[in-house]
């Protein structure tokens, strides 16, 4: 019981420490990072919104320039047209400007009196360089209604107080849209000027080269007509509805500008940007939560590796101290003179070298381990023959199976291939093996050893017929100071050695070993070693 007593407290302590050790890795490192990363991701909504403003923001003021620009050509075109009443020669200065200027089809020049009455209507277009002048005006525009007087009397107003402004009058024709300002007039009544700009022509000639200059290769303007369908002009072939943002033409009714991005919309570019985030952010807590797993999981080694060792410790202190008591208490008996019949004396003589064996065997293990993980362990290699080495172990443990009334059998073959291998290290690895087919077989007590070739390696296996490895444990059993928990064995003794040295001898040899075990059915150690060229 205090056995069980013993291990539930260290498991319990274990456990305790590992839970710690998990607990401050979470709240140290896990935690505040996958607190940064929610934070994150609650930002990044507000964040790519900003971006999208400041994407609008900058396509506003695109479309503002050219918006500006084309004002600017009209405030050119009216500051011209006011000088016409001042030019020497004025139809020679309307014909020029005509001529240079085709987006303007004809220019008219009419009086309104202070009773709104048009009056002294003169119209001038230019045909094969030749000024055309009419006294009638064949387009409608000027047949005045309440709103076309509201705004003529504005623009009067603003001339008279020195400002210049340009209204489009109403026309009948989309095609030509009536580009008016007022002129100074010394006499009562007011003076009008409305060229005729055909808005097609406008945005084509005249607005184009700047809206290429605009647009570079970073964006795609469209000027259109009533909706986004009707396109006008275009830097490059686009969807209606792929605009992003777009903007009225101030002075041409009907025509907006358009604008959106080559390649993606600011749209998709904030929807990759988002994901792009969110993965990045993803990938950077996923490795921080293997890393921290596998700091945990090394952790957790060093935990069980103490432990053992811990175990370990207590194992071999029991092993040494039982063959040194034995020893002590035979040869105290013999010393002192209490036992008389030969018979009996020889039988503790055999004790106390058995138990020396025994000791030796345990101290040899530990310099053996101690030498391999070192790197200082040094193999002697020869071509021996592994049957042979194979019987010398059952026969050395033969007393101890007689003893124990085991049944035992080697099953060779012949003509069986020689191997390089240090003879010495061998034997210890059947030693170990049928020493622990000894400790762990209760109810059936037999041990089969079988050598045979496959495909260029010399087998031999080591079968017993007891308790068996259950398969969860199997993984562990080569690891240095580990023993199998089974409370069925808890008074089997042992290092935790033997298999560890196993697996470091046969990979010495450039071999594998294999394990088959069934869960109280028994298990078979399967040790390769690469045949030599020498054969018997």
């Amino acid at each position: 019981m205090n056995w069980f007593k013993t291990k539930a407290v260290r498991a319990n302590s274990t456990n305790n420490t590992e839970r710690r050790i998990a607990i401050i890795l979470i709240t140290v490192f896990l935690f505040p990072a996958l607190a940064f990363s929610v934070f994150e991701l609650s930002q990044l909504n507000k964040n790519e919104e900003i971006i999208q403003e400041i994407y609008k923001d900058q396509l506003d003021a695109i479309l503002f320039s050219i918006n500006q620009y084309s004002n600017d050509i009209l405030d050119q075109w009216t500051k011209v047209l006011s000088d016409f009443p001042k030019a020497e020669q004025p139809e020679d200065f309307l014909l020029e400007f005509l001529e240079f200027n085709p987006t303007i089809s004809q220019i008219t020049f009419f009086t309104i009196d202070t009773s709104l009455n048009t009056a002294n209507t003169l119209t001038y277009s230019a045909v094969e360089s030749e000024l055309i002048v009419k006294d009638k005006l064949n387009d409608n525009f000027l047949e005045l209604n309440d709103e076309k007087e509201s705004t003529l009397l504005k623009l009067a107003e603003f001339i008279e107080n020195d400002y210049q402004k340009i209204e489009v009058l109403e026309s009948l024709s989309d095609s030509l849209l009536p580009m008016t300002f007022a002129l100074k007039k010394p006499y009562k009544g007011y003076q009008f000027c409305a060229y005729m700009v055909n808005p097609q022509l406008f945005v084509e000639e005249i607005l184009s080269p700047k809206i290429q200059e605009v647009a570079r290769d970073e964006f795609i303007i469209t000027s259109y007509c009533d909706n986004p369908d009707q396109q006008v002009y275009s830097t490059d072939s686009i969807n209606g509805d792929e605009i992003v943002s777009n903007r009225k033409l101030w002075l041409l009714p009907n025509h907006y500008l358009g604008i959106s991005l080559k390649g993606n919309s600011i749209d998709k570019i904030v929807k990759a940007r988002t994901q792009q985030n969110i993965l990045i952010l993803l990938v950077i807590d996923g490795v921080l939560i293997v890393g921290l797993w596998l700091v945990y999981r090394n952790m957790r080694k060093e935990i069980l590796l103490a432990q053992l060792k811990s175990e370990f410790v207590s194992n071999v202190s029991h092993e040494i101290r039982t063959p040194l008591a034995m020893i002590s208490i035979f040869a105290e008996t013999l010393f002192e003179g209490r036992i008389s019949d030969e018979s009996k004396k020889k039988s503790y003589y055999k004790m106390i070298n058995d138990e020396a064996d025994r000791l030796n065997r345990t101290v040899n293990k530990i310099l053996n381990f101690s030498r391999i993980e070192s790197g200082k362990k040094r193999f002697h290699f020869e071509p021996v023959n592994l049957q042979k080495i194979a019987e010398s172990s059952l026969n050395e443990y033969k007393p101890q199976l007689q003893l124990n009334k085991f049944t035992y059998q080697l099953k060779t073959q012949d003509n069986f291939p020689l191997v390089h291998a240090d003879k010495e290290a061998i034997a210890e690895v059947f030693n170990n093996l049928i020493d622990n087919a000894i400790k762990y077989s209760l109810n059936k007590k037999e041990i089969v050893l079988k050598s045979y070739t496959k495909s260029n390696y010399a087998i031999l296996s080591v079968q017993d017929f007891g308790i068996g490895i259950p398969e969860k444990f199997q993984k562990d059993i080569f690891d240095k100071f580990y023993r199998v928990p089974n409370n069925d064995i808890h008074d089997t003794k042992g290092t935790g050695l033997g298999l560890t040295l196993v697996k470091h001898i046969v990979d010495a040899h450039k071999g594998k070993i294999v394990l088959k075990s069934t869960e109280n059915k028994g298990s078979t150690f399967l040790l390769y070693f690469p045949i030599s060229q020498l054969t018997l």
